[in-house]
């Protein structure tokens, strides 16, 4: 379910209303939420769904594993990777 602070909005009949709606979820999976509009002086109001997917994010890794060995205690030894965030 999505956090939202108001589901019907009252508009007055101008050229232009700027609305913006923000959409979060800490939840992954599909979600749909209709929100509607009130056109002052209007006689029903106007709706809208928000239907889509809330996906985690993907990683790309250029090394298949980091094997570090048989490694003396103490001693420093390192490898590299790199990780890289494909998709927010």
């Amino acid at each position: 379910m999505m956090d939202r602070f108001q589901t019907l909005l009252h508009l007055h009949s101008c050229p232009c209303n700027l609305v913006t709606i923000t959409l979060s979820s800490d939840v992954l999976g599909e979600f749909s939420e209709p929100f509607e509009w009130q056109i002052v002086g209007g006689d029903k109001p106007l709706s809208l769904d928000f239907r889509g997917r809330v996906v985690g994010p993907t990683f790309t890794v250029d090394v298949e594993e980091l094997d570090f060995g048989i490694v003396s205690y103490g001693y420093r030894y390192t490898k590299v990777g790199r990780s890289r965030l494909t998709q927010y």
